[in-house]
């Protein structure tokens, strides 16, 4: 697969994290600097590369286990939502 929005990743889907992956870790450095990211790449009108996520998907339609990228997907749902609020 290639590149993919995250919008269309985030919308209608349901993601679990398996009990295999580490608890959330990111610091707030991580988390400023995925944003300060994000914020410039919008600045300049420029795609932005996440890196990786790795999904599969459960026995449930529309419902994913994050197999690779949860820290950052994490972050990103977390800082999404504080925009939104």
């Amino acid at each position: 697969m290639g590149l993919v929005r995250i919008r269309d990743v985030l919308n209608g889907k349901f993601y679990r994290i398996p009990d295999y992956q580490r608890s959330y870790a990111w610091e707030q450095r991580q988390v400023r600097e995925l944003f300060q990211d994000l914020v410039e790449a919008a600045k300049e009108e420029i795609t932005h590369f996440l890196g990786t996520v790795v999904f599969s998907q459960t026995s449930k339609r529309n419902e994913y286990f994050v197999v690779d990228g949860q820290q950052r997907l994490t972050s990103l749902i977390l800082l999404l939502r504080e925009l939104i609020e």
